[in-house]
């Protein structure tokens, strides 16, 4: 049987994809989410929303700098995490790791 090294006993990170933009949309409307963020950002429509996720589901990585979804063995998404100034020479890097609000 195949193992896949994405997943644990409880979630499975994999990559965004398109339809994922109306539960990042949702998540974005929670204040309490964005007052923790690293930065207020302006409010964002439906269509930059979309725009936004799809972007980001057509990444490829820039070397070790990459955002991955964080769902459920049922498929429900929970949340993300990034990766980002990555000094591989150093073994150093950068992570922001976002519970979501998508399951209330």
């Amino acid at each position: 049987m195949p193992v896949n090294l994405w997943e644990g006993k409880k979630v499975r990170l994999r990559a965004v994809v398109p339809g994922d933009w109306e539960k990042f949309h949702e998540n974005d409307q929670d204040s309490e989410i964005a007052r923790a963020s690293n930065a207020n950002y302006f409010p964002r429509s439906e269509a930059g929303a979309r725009l936004w996720t799809d972007q980001q589901a057509a990444r490829v990585p820039d070397g070790d700098n990459m955002r991955l979804a964080i769902e459920t063995l049922d498929g429900e998404l929970v949340g993300t995490i990034n990766s980002h100034h990555c000094d591989p020479r150093n073994g150093n890097f950068q992570y922001g790791l976002l519970k979501s609000e998508f399951v209330r």
